[in-house]
């Protein structure tokens, strides 16, 4: 699981935080890792929560990210179009557990 940021401001970074200490203390281990949300994700506004196509488990946590964060009055989506061999190897199972991998992507908000 990977949080980034684009474009890097106090308050993408502060958001960005947020989400990986609360991702924490439900027993993820979310990282930092701006590079790759850029990279992956390009331009964006708001939050994009990207899953693993074809992954139910990657996909389910994904849209329960993006309800919570709707829930708070953030502006956020779901995406589709991750692949496994981005976040691991060798590559983890298709299913369970260990394959919920998301990539979350911070922007500026929405005007």
């Amino acid at each position: 699981m990977a949080i980034g940021v684009n474009p890097a401001t106090s308050e993408t970074v502060a958001l960005a935080e947020q989400i990986a200490a609360i991702l924490s203390l439900a027993e993820f281990s979310p990282n930092i890792n701006n590079g790759f949300a850029t990279n992956t994700l390009g331009v964006f506004k708001g939050v994009i929560v990207a899953h693993v196509t074809g992954n139910d488990e990657s996909s389910a946590l994904a849209n329960t990210l993006v309800a919570g964060l709707k829930d708070a009055g953030i502006d956020a989506q779901v995406a589709g179009g991750l692949h496994e061999l981005a976040f691991t190897t060798p590559v983890l199972e298709r299913t369970g557990k260990g394959s919920r991998n998301v990539l979350i992507g911070v922007g500026e908000k929405p005007r």
